[in-house]
């Protein structure tokens, strides 16, 4: 049976990670392919309870928040009765008919879209 080896490219990981693997590398008088399969021995030798960031609330959440207020007795007062206001646009806008063909077409120049930053 023959296994098929697989590369793993050190220019399309984050340029942090490499920082600090050739950091630990160096560390540990190890060159940078050694340091790699020691952390990955170690991974496989343990093993990794992967947990979410975030899996919902946290625990006690509720037993520390519900009954938590230790002030007055919060009280919601009256409220007033309910207000007729006057429409905030009084008339609905029509677009004249030729609208978008007059102002669709009429930019002149060049659109530059400026590079994102990557985070």
């Amino acid at each position: 049976m023959s296994r098929k080896m697989t590369q793993i490219i050190l220019e399309k990981l984050k340029p942090y990670l490499i920082d600090r693997l050739k950091d630990l590398a160096a560390k540990n008088n190890r060159s940078l392919e050694e340091e790699i399969t020691e952390i990955l021995e170690q991974a496989l030798e343990t093993e990794v309870e992967i947990k979410p960031k975030y899996e919902g609330w946290q625990p006690g959440f509720f037993e520390e928040v519900i009954g938590g207020w230790r002030g007055e007795p919060l009280v919601r007062e009256p409220q007033p009765e309910y207000q007729e206001r006057e429409a905030f646009v009084k008339e609905k806008r029509q677009w004249s008919p030729d609208f978008f063909e007059k102002t669709c077409g009429s930019w002149e120049g060049d659109l530059v879209r400026e590079p994102q930053a990557k985070i």
